[in-house]
């Protein structure tokens, strides 16, 4: 489900704060999340399309263990069972080949290593934890699922990756979600996570006989898995609300940016109006600092 921003911009100082309209017919559930998050980031990244080569250890250490667990799951669908020690080679197959300068660490007391100790600690506890596997049976894994909605008679596709999509002896369909994050939800913060609860509502779209569906998350690093399921009332209120979001990011000419603590992570910093001074100032060097228009006055202000 994590989107992966390629390639590199100089933004053009010249163009203009204000845009008429976002024409998107198709939103994915991190779509709508970024927006939810930062209007301004949603522009960046979806409207004006600014990619960033730029990503973070923790964003990449995802990735890696994603992938092990799709081949794992890829290899089980065609009655091949991968060992534990192919499945953990997958992970560090992955990061070796992928792993470069521009994977930014935030933590800067932690290595590389550090993380990869992490994601490869993350895939041999959950692989001994499910083996054998044969919990369910696995549909598809890295599934793309998505259902049409209208909002404000504009006929928009709903649409995102699934980590695995499974059925069950009987007939339930489950969405399982693999995190590899370093806090871990109640089961209250899962009964109210709208993101997943979107596939649930693909899930039934495309398949109208499924008896039920659950859905599940893997807090890998913790070794614990939370299930939740939603009524149909929670289904229709849920795609009200998407309507109702998608209707108020197209009447959105400005997209302000929204200070929060996932600031911290974001790969705009340097031409968010919130932030772009504070990115300059960080890579002047002392005698540029002393010329700075905006240093200066910040002296003026502490002098006084």
């Amino acid at each position: 489900m994590t989107e992966r921003p390629s390639g590199d911009f100089k933004p053009d100082q010249s163009r203009t704060e204000h845009i008429e309209e976002d024409h998107s017919k198709k939103f994915s559930p991190s779509k709508l999340d970024t927006y939810k998050d930062c209007p301004r980031r949603y522009r960046y990244h979806y409207v004006d399309r600014i990619r960033r080569k730029t990503g973070t250890a923790e964003a990449f250490l995802g990735t890696c263990a994603h992938a092990a667990l799709e081949k794992l799951y890829a290899g089980l669908a065609h009655g091949k069972r991968l060992s534990l020690a192919e499945t953990v080679q997958t992970f560090e197959e992955e990061w070796d080949s992928g792993w470069s300068a521009d994977v930014e660490i935030k933590h800067k007391e932690y290595s590389p290593e550090n993380y990869k100790s992490v994601g490869r600690e993350c895939v041999r506890s959950y692989y001994e934890e499910h083996s054998p596997f044969d919990e369910d049976k696995t549909v598809a894994v890295e599934k793309r699922l998505g259902f049409p909605l209208d909002s404000a008679g504009i006929c928009c596709r709903i649409e995102g990756l699934v980590d695995r999509l499974a059925l069950a002896a009987d007939g339930s369909f489950a969405v399982h979600d693999y995190k590899t994050g370093g806090s871990l939800p109640t089961q209250q913060d899962v009964d109210a996570d709208w993101q997943l609860a979107i596939y649930d509502i693909a899930v039934r779209h495309n398949w109208p006989d499924a008896r039920d569906v659950r859905l599940v998350w893997h807090y890998l690093r913790f070794g614990k898995t939370l299930t939740s399921v939603r009524s149909a009332q929670q289904r229709s209120d849920l795609q009200k609300d998407i309507a109702a979001l998608i209707e108020r990011i197209k009447h959105d000419h400005d997209f302000p940016p929204h200070k929060s603590a996932l600031c911290d992570w974001c790969e705009y910093r340097d031409i968010c109006p919130l932030w772009m001074h504070a990115e300059k100032v960080k890579a002047m060097t002392l005698s540029q600092l002393r010329h700075d228009e905006g240093v200066k006055l910040a002296d003026q202000f502490a002098d006084i």
